[in-house]
């Protein structure tokens, strides 16, 4: 892993966070113990499957694919709930095949913000880069 993508994943990392805190001033019991991790899990894999594919179906497939261990409907449904509801950094579409039993997300603007820090798009900065760059450094 090269220098930049180190600090891409950092940073998405920090303004994960950062959206949490910010929640976290309107609702302090949310999340007082720490954000669960597979919130962070799921959200990474939402920032990386195409728009047109964002069913849950899909994003259990996807999880275990990647993470080598499932997910089960109960936990990814309080996970997209939370991501939803709370950092409202997705929404939940009309599903486009009638079928109740799958349910279909979206990335929001602001989900869509922290994507483009996940993937490494250039057209955004990186705030917290000279922090990340100095423990780089640091540990040559």
């Amino acid at each position: 892993m090269d220098e930049k993508q180190v600090l891409n994943n950092l940073q998405f990392d920090r303004m994960f966070l950062d959206k949490v805190a910010t929640v976290k001033t309107r609702k302090p019991q949310l999340y007082w113990n720490g954000v669960p991790y597979h919130y962070v899990l799921v959200f990474k894999i939402l920032c990386l499957i195409k728009d047109a594919e964002l069913s849950t179906n899909r994003i259990r497939s996807a999880y275990r694919d990647l993470f080598g261990g499932g997910i089960n409907q109960s936990s990814l449904s309080r996970t997209l709930k939370s991501l939803t509801e709370d950092l409202r950094i997705i929404s939940y579409v009309e599903n486009p095949h009638g079928d109740v039993r799958l349910t279909w997300v979206r990335l929001t603007q602001e989900g869509k913000k922290l994507q483009k820090h996940f993937i490494g798009s250039t057209s955004v900065g990186t705030p917290y880069g000279a922090e990340v760059k100095q423990l780089i450094v640091g540990r040559r």
